[in-house]
């Protein structure tokens, strides 16, 4: 009997989450796409059995031709009328066997990266002369009024905001990545400004797996192993994630039977993609729990699959965190640190798990080359982008850092009267150094004339050179950065 191998992949998943500034409708937007390929494709699952489902994509064996029909009219109507802005792509091979699965599979990817070139007609388009959305400038489907001003909603920000009204539902994820069953709803952050602690700034994280685009096709074609692999990925994502939380609460003395609102919050955490946003502080903390544990529960859970593919029985993971004030417009934030993620895989060589982080200045919106060319270019051969930092021992004979040697050189330089004398001579140092060499190395001089041994150690690891592809790099204006966002008190609690 002929069976039918169905396809989906989902579409503007970042540009649905991320098409307002206000955390309430991230997060209801977040729980949407969470919903769209197990929760909405439930209706559908009949007759058959599942290979893959996950945020990004579903593979649905179907047992009869009208099932699969069902699906393909259906399914695309139910995610497109529950999170507008989301489109499908759909495709259908049949399989007369399951000996054929592994052929049946490539002719299914090539239909589905087919019709991913085919455009779709918007369901959100609108007439010029009506209201809108002043968020998207998408039409307004309704509007909300309060005492002092008045809100257009369109129909996406309208199902996201819904959801976080109920409450109920927009739970999911937030306990998702606590581990906590038991979270109460008042202690769950549902705005930017409720993360951001002592000094305004918060980091907007996103983390990626390595390597998943030269694994996945290699055990695409065997249904069982992808199934487990997939399956058992998302679980791995999500207990290092939990265990995260868990270590960044601990480290921002945070008060767990307290009832001021947790300082995480989830906006995406599936198969081996995670982003959130959290308060600047335990920003480090966090990823550095993440990317340790990713490595610990992919090598549990899915390590001989791995092993057999790579040689390496444990999956690696990068990360970029965006350090802005709670008032930037989050969707710039999360393509930084989407931007600093790709970049520490490509340094990497996507074989270590690392991190980039950069803080923004400016109020201002600018391409992070710009950043780069104004900020972390001093003159030419000189550089402050000193990332990536490496969880493990840094490569290339310590011309990279490792997490744990950033961190320990941002502390020694906290909280007390010898540290801020020496952030001052570091902060006059960077300001030389835009401006001559020269003066800098002048002035590097008389710092260490003056200064204590101790004090003479901290300014020169800061301001020493690591030479790279014939370019001079400096870990002074990260160490400085974190510094700022992590210890510095600007606004009473």
């Amino acid at each position: 009997m002929n069976k039918y191998l169905y396809g989906a992949s989902v579409q503007g998943i970042q540009g649905f989450i991320f098409s307002t500034n206000k955390l309430k409708d991230i997060v209801g937007a977040s729980e949407l796409v969470e919903q769209i390929c197990t929760d909405f494709f439930k209706d559908f699952e009949k007759n058959g059995l599942p290979v893959v489902k996950a945020a990004g994509g579903i593979k649905y064996i179907f047992d009869r031709k009208e099932d699969c029909n069902n699906a393909m009219l259906l399914f695309p109507k139910k995610v497109i009328e529950a999170a507008p802005g989301i489109t499908i792509s759909q495709a259908v091979v049949p399989l007369n066997d399951e000996k054929d699965f592994a052929q049946a599979v490539n002719k299914l990817e090539a239909k589905l990266l087919a019709m991913r070139n085919k455009p779709i007609a918007s369901t959100v388009t609108g007439l010029m002369a009506i209201e809108r959305s002043r968020q998207t400038g998408l039409p307004a489907m309704e509007v909300v009024k309060d005492e002092l001003k008045e809100e257009f909603l369109d129909e996406g920000v309208k199902k996201k905001r819904r959801l976080t009204i109920e409450g109920k539902v927009v739970k999911k994820l937030a306990i998702k990545e606590s581990g906590n069953e038991y979270l109460k709803d008042d202690v769950i952050p549902y705005n930017v400004s409720d993360l951001a602690d002592k000094n305004n700034w918060v980091a907007i994280i996103h983390v990626d797996g390595n390597g998943l685009g030269d694994i996945i096709p290699k055990i695409g074609t065997d249904r069982e192993k992808l199934n487990h692999f997939s399956v058992n990925l998302d679980k791995a994502t999500t207990e290092a994630a939990q265990t995260a939380y868990k270590d960044a609460i601990a480290s921002s003395h945070y008060n767990p039977m307290s009832t001021s609102v947790v300082p995480i919050r989830a906006i995406v955490l599936n198969g081996d993609d995670h982003t959130l946003i959290c308060n600047a502080g335990i920003a480090i903390d966090y990823v550095k729990s993440f990317l340790k544990n990713f490595e610990l529960k992919t090598k549990e859970r899915i390590g001989t699959i791995i092993k057999g593919i790579t040689g390496k029985d444990y999956l690696t993971a990068c990360a970029g965190i965006a350090f802005v004030k709670s008032s930037y417009p989050f969707h710039y934030g999360y393509d930084l640190a989407e931007r600093l993620c790709g970049i520490a895989k490509n340094e990497s060589g996507r074989n270590h798990s690392c991190l980039m982080f950069y803080k923004v200045q400016s109020g201002f919106i600018e391409d992070y080359k710009e950043m780069v060319k104004k900020e972390l270019t001093p003159s030419e051969n000189h550089s402050f982008k000193f990332g990536p930092y490496y969880l493990n021992s840094a490569p290339q004979n310590g011309k990279y850092w490792t997490i744990d040697a950033l961190l320990e050189n941002v502390e020694t330089m906290s909280g007390t009267k010898k540290g801020n004398a020496t952030k001052s001579d570091i902060r006059q140092w960077l300001t030389m150094m835009h401006r001559d060499t020269g003066e800098a190395k002048q002035w590097e001089k008389r710092v260490t004339s003056i200064s204590t041994e101790e004090q003479k150690d901290w300014f020169n690891k800061a301001t020493k050179a690591v030479e790279r592809d014939h370019i001079n790099f400096y870990p002074a204006y990260d160490i400085l950065s974190l510094v700022d966002v992590i210890h510095k008190v600007t606004k009473k609690k």
